[in-house]
């Protein structure tokens, strides 16, 4: 009887094991799935703050650039600074860049901020002078 013990049914322990990591794993992932579906209370607080009579593109131009600023986050040798410069300097206000945010919503369950805060990376200068995207939020007002 005493011996019965360490007779336990290796494959059973290992198939229960294996299952179980299964099921962690699909928890996690569901979880993550159903937050990023969720909308970002920064993207709709700020929507509530645009002035339409201060924006000088349209919603679809908004569109536009949120894309072109996408794109060039995510291309596969570098990042396009020189688009995301651009794009970030034919802003002229506050509501501009308001509506750029609100445009670009949340991708890859980032918002606007998160990535250029990631990728181009805001506290930090470029090595082309006056080109970096904190001096160029600043001018239109954005603080973070």
């Amino acid at each position: 009887m005493k011996n019965d013990i360490f007779k336990t049914d290796y494959r059973l322990i290992i198939t229960l094991f294996i299952i179980s990591v299964i099921l962690i794993a699909a928890i996690i992932y569901g979880i993550k799935y159903f937050m990023s579906q969720l909308p970002d209370k920064t993207v709709t607080d700020t929507a509530k703050d645009i002035n339409p009579d201060n924006l000088h593109f349209t919603k679809a131009q908004y569109e536009q650039k949120a894309g072109d600023i996408y794109n060039a986050l995510n291309t596969i040798v570098f990042t396009d600074t020189s688009t995301i410069y651009d794009t970030l300097q034919s802003l002229t206000n506050i509501d501009d860049w308001n509506a750029l945010f609100v445009a670009f919503g949340k991708r890859d369950n980032k918002n606007l901020l998160e990535y250029l805060h990631g990728d181009v990376g805001l506290a930090s200068t470029d090595k082309l002078p006056g080109r970096d995207t904190k001096s160029i939020l600043t001018k239109i007002g954005v603080s973070y």
